[in-house]
């Protein structure tokens, strides 16, 4: 650190500033400042603009019997890379070291006293809008120093920190306390934090970010020349050192003609984190709830920040996200809404910080999202792609069924919360299927029907297609890795038929190789639609089949449908699967010539009998 000796000016380096005792210089660049160069040769200094703030500081300085004095002017040597990235680096550690901060306001005039000032009068209006309280770099400088002493133009001592600090506030939103005790920094959420900045401007872009360094306890290198990137590496540096989910607490703002900052909607999906410290403007108004039972990590990982949590349904297929945070006007939850998509997880309605949450659904179980960490414009086109011709999924069932699983596959484009496939790209040939283990409520029937679900969308002909039908092997729970076995005397009417393919990885006709445009084909033989059905017959009784009586039967029904939900832009599938449970005379089920012909078999045993009667390949549609 260079230092300036206040007796000579001349330059001296200390390898330890807190071994020894300076003046620190707060104040707003002008035109003509004296450089490290200059510094060096005091006749040429003084004929700068600049050099009289040197000066003055150290004339303050020997005042007080301070030995040495910094000014950021001319004791950083800009020329050397290595020394402006340390000296960034440690602004913060250095201005907090001082024995005094003299805050230098070159464009206020008032010779009144700060401690005379009522609330909102001239000279309070027009200390709030002195250039050196919008500046990037002068925040730090405010909270770092312990001791501050504030000057007018004509260098006349106005007040210090500590007998300001509630008009200070007034005029940063930086609460008093904090202002007299910087150690409650740490106890600031982030998105707070970053509301102090929301309205200051700083030279150059990449200063947004590492004017808050110090405000963050962050360290980071400069790398001049990389725009807005920079804001976004110091949120991934805080990401390293804390878990507060108020970083995500920012809503997407633009300027407006007359400057103010408004609610942007230019883009529908963003990433998880900022842009600029101006979208944490609403800072101030949250405040964390005490009593959130809600428990989440984050990380940064490859495919953006990896988020394990818990979270809620929303309307469109929105996921919500409660942030542990309340809005201290209105008392409502602060939340932010995620998507789903092939390549991950987006936030939604960026502007908004708060979300619509469908209460019939409860909190899900916790699980892990990982979330872009931006999206820019040509990437949004995509996204809003998102849900054209993908597959929802939606299961109805008596009261005495429920769903006991879903082997979706490929399970990468399936969404759970939601129960939809998610195509990676909409304009590419698609094909889908879903194992179901479907079973008997506790305390009912000990039943299960094992079914497959499978889904295409074709390229060439623009159809898309969905069967039901039930398998005549096992399927297997991959959660639990039990096979799901049917037990009982069973005949099943809608078998899984040879030209119905797979669209699991390692299981296409025995083929891995073979196209998913070469599987969509196989069910494209059919041009109309049809219905399809599955029907799982089970005797009610343990008594064996006679000729003369018909035995009484439970019927379970499962048939699938398809809706199309269609606007301007985007086409949604809605695959409906409904069952129904009847007990019926098991000749009315198969039919007199069907049951006298099952009898004639002399089949004693139904299990595994199948017969394939009235099945349609496909359902078919536009």
């Amino acid at each position: 650190m260079w230092l300036l000796d206040t007796q000579t000016l001349k330059l001296q380096e200390i390898v330890d500033p807190s071994t020894v005792n300076y003046a620190i210089l707060s104040h707003t660049w002008e035109h003509d400042e004296v450089s490290f160069q200059d510094i060096s040769d005091l006749d040429t200094a003084r004929k700068k603009a600049g050099f009289s703030k040197i000066s003055k500081t150290c004339e303050l300085a020997r005042q007080r019997s301070i030995p040495y004095a910094w000014v950021d002017t001319c004791c950083i040597d800009k020329s050397s890379s290595a020394e402006l990235s340390e000296a960034i680096n440690s602004m913060f550690q250095w201005y907090k070291l001082s024995v005094v901060c003299f805050v230098y306001l070159s464009d206020f005039t008032f010779d009144v006293p700060f401690s005379s000032f009522t609330t909102y009068t001239v000279e309070e209006k027009a200390l709030k809008s002195s250039r050196w309280f919008t500046r990037g770099w002068t925040l730090q400088e405010l909270i770092a120093p312990s001791s501050v002493t504030f000057y007018n133009t004509r260098w006349k001592a106005l007040a210090t920190k500590n007998e300001l600090a509630e008009k200070l506030e007034r005029i940063t939103s930086i609460p008093h306390a904090v202002l007299k005790s910087r150690q409650l920094l740490r106890t600031v959420p982030v998105a707070v934090k970053m509301s102090w900045a929301a309205h200051r401007k700083t030279k150059r872009i990449e200063d947004q970010a590492y004017s808050l360094l110090g405000i963050f306890d962050i360290n980071m290198p400069m790398l001049y020349g990389e725009g807005s990137r920079a804001f976004r590496r110091l949120q991934e540096e805080i990401a390293r050192e804390t878990n507060d989910l108020s970083l995500f607490a920012w809503q997407a703002k633009e300027r407006s003609p007359d400057g103010s900052l408004i609610a942007s909607c230019k883009q529908e999906f963003r990433g998880i984190l900022s842009r600029s410290p101006e979208e944490f403007v609403d800072g101030p108004k949250l405040h964390r709830n005490t009593n959130d039972e809600d428990v989440c990590d984050f990380s940064l990982a490859n495919k953006g920040v990896r988020i394990d949590t818990t979270f809620r349904k929303g309307k469109n297929g929105i996921y919500v996200m409660n942030l542990g945070l309340s809005d201290s006007e209105t008392g409502a939850d602060v939340c932010i809404s995620l998507v789903r998509t092939a390549d991950g997880f987006v936030r939604s309605h960026p502007w908004s910080l708060f979300c619509d949450i469908d209460d019939a659904f409860p909190k899900n179980q916790a699980f892990t999202a990982y979330v872009r960490k931006d999206v820019d414009f040509d990437e949004e086109s995509w996204i809003k792609r998102r849900l054209h011709r993908s597959f929802h999924i939606n299961i109805t069932l008596p009261p005495s069924l429920e769903v006991d699983f879903i082997n979706p596959h490929p399970r990468q484009f399936w969404d759970d919360f939601f129960s939809t496939f998610i195509r990676p790209n909409p304009s590419e040939s698609f094909g889908a299927s879903i194992d179901i283990g479907i079973k008997g409520v506790d305390g009912g029937p000990d039943v299960r029907y094992p079914m497959r679900i499978t889904l295409a969308w074709s390229k060439l002909t623009y159809r898309v297609h969905a069967v039901i039908h039930s398998t005549e092997h096992p399927i297997e729970d991959e959660s639990q890795g039990e096979k799901f076995k049917t037990p009982g005397r069973r005949m099943v009417l809608g078998r899984l038929r040879d030209e119905i393919p797979s669209f699991k990885k390692d299981d296409s006709f025995g083929k891995p190789t073979t196209s998913i445009e070469d599987r969509v084909k196989s069910m494209s033989k059919n041009t109309r639609p049809h219905s399809e059905k599955v029907y799982f017959v089970d005797e009610e009784s343990n008594e064996q089949l006679q000729d003369s009586e018909a035995k009484s039967a439970r019927v379970t029904t499962f048939e699938i449908s398809l809706e199309t939900c269609s606007d301007f832009l985007f086409t949604e599938y809605y695959i409906l699967v409904t069952g129904q449970v009847r007990v019926m005379d098991l000749a009315t089920v198969l039919g007199t010539d069907q049951f006298r012909n099952l009898l004639a078999l002399g089949v004693k045993d139904w299990d595994p009998y199948l017969l394939d009667l009235h099945y349609h390949s496909d359902f078919s549609g536009e």
